[in-house]
């Protein structure tokens, strides 16, 4: 059993355990077989590798059962098989039946069912992700922004492949935190999984599920005293410490909340990442709330770098460049290295007509992303060949224009015309 954040973990597992011609069973809330947009393994694609690679001779997606409860889930199901049969074969047939969509992707069988439908007795790869708990309507990229609930639980997972004596050759788990597909206070789900798949005491988690179904009733005080209990009873636990510094922020309780996100850090530091609430706000160009969730996030943790990110780009999307200055350099003092800040932080110098200082900042984002730095909007990859985020090669141009370099703009004129 192997457990990762990144999802396409999960082939470099099966290859290095000497996986061929196995059946995969992938329960997620996405299939993860695209190949239309990158020609190297990606959380989007690996599937369709493994298929590739005769990793992988069939595939049962797990689709989610809400989504197969209406009439607009199905036709999406069968829309994403019908998607992924034309962009690897050409063809556009699927089959359905009660519970199924079928498909062939590359001359191999690819089956969307829901667990209820999964055929019994099966000798199999089990593929778990953990945003599969929590995006009931594939529709939804991710799961909601605020107070997200599972719509199932790790242990009815478990007990309905037992029912169906899945025989598992191998289990891979990822969480899927990065990117903002599974919120990050349901990370330890996926350590409940390991853990009541290999028979372990799983009371634990029975103590911090009902502490969390309190916090979604408003029960705070039940809420807190259940964090407290699982966290006696499991005391290296990262999730159940960051369950209850989120409640503690919830309360107006900011010391408490940033003391425990500190024991957090101690026990994972993979706990400080991109607030996926912030970002996803942002998207949606719902600037209050997005400046609301960055600012809970600092009140937590105020050297969360991505948090003074989000804040300087809305401050400078704004036009409030002085703002944004002060953002981007907090992001940077935290964290050195983020390749966004530069470039962000470059755009704003620009914009006063502090040009020198501008083109210093331009080009350390160029010089990070070339030693192995990836900007936040890069495809995520466990194992990426060196491949730059979308602004690249705009950053180069702008470079260019800066310092009225014709030959440096024509040389990035050939590499973005593909000549």
């Amino acid at each position: 059993m192997t457990i990762s954040d990144l999802h396409d973990a999960a082939l470099y597992a099966w290859r290095d355990a000497g996986v061929r011609d196995a059946v995969l069973v992938h329960f997620d809330a996405h299939h993860d077989a695209d190949a239309k947009e990158w020609d190297f393994v990606t959380i989007a694609n690996f599937v369709w590798w493994g298929l590739a690679d005769g990793t992988l001779r069939e595939v049962y997606w797990i689709v989610p059962q809400p989504s197969w409860e209406t009439t607009s889930g199905r036709t999406l199901i069968e829309q994403a098989l019908l998607t992924l049969a034309r962009q690897h074969d050409g063809s556009a047939g699927v089959e359905s039946g009660d519970g199924f969509i079928r498909a062939e992707i590359g001359g191999k069988p690819f089956t969307a069912c829901s667990l209820h439908t999964l055929p019994a007795s099966l000798e199999a790869l089990v593929d778990i992700d953990v945003d599969y708990f929590l995006v009931p309507d594939i529709a939804q990229e991710c799961a909601p922004i605020e107070r997200a609930m599972p719509w199932l639980w790790p242990g009815d997972l478990v007990a309905a492949l037992r029912h169906a004596r899945v025989n598992a050759a191998l289990v891979t788990i990822a969480t899927s935190t990065r990117g903002g597909f599974t919120p990050l206070e349901w990370k330890y789900l996926g350590e409940e999984l390991c853990v009541r798949l290999s028979d372990g005491d799983a009371e634990p988690f029975d103590v911090l599920r009902a502490g969390a179904e309190a916090e979604h009733r408003g029960e705070l005080d039940a809420a807190a005293t259940g964090y407290q209990r699982a966290i006696q009873l499991m005391p290296r636990s990262a999730g159940a410490r960051y369950r209850l510094a989120r409640l503690h922020l919830r309360r107006g309780q900011d010391h408490a909340a940033r003391t425990t996100f500190q024991e957090v850090l101690e026990h994972d530091s993979s706990y400080r990442m991109i607030d996926s609430a912030g970002r996803r706000w942002h998207a949606e160009r719902n600037v209050a709330e997005a400046v609301r969730a960055y600012r809970n996030t600092l009140r937590m943790d105020p050297q969360n770098a991505y948090a003074s990110l989000g804040l300087a780009e809305l401050a400078a999307a704004a036009g409030d460049h002085a703002g944004a200055i002060g953002h981007f350099e907090r992001a940077l003092g935290s964290h050195g290295g983020l390749v966004d800040g530069h470039r962000g932080l470059a755009r704003s110098l620009e914009s006063i007509g502090e040009i020198g200082q501008a083109l210093e900042h331009y080009e350390q984002s160029i010089r990070l992303e070339l030693l192995g730095h990836h900007a936040i909007d890069a495809p995520i990859a466990t194992r990426p060949p060196r491949v730059f985020g979308e602004t690249h090669w705009e950053v180069h141009r702008r470079v260019a224009e800066l310092r009225h370099d014709t030959r440096w703009l024509s040389a990035v004129d050939r590499v973005t015309s593909g000549s």
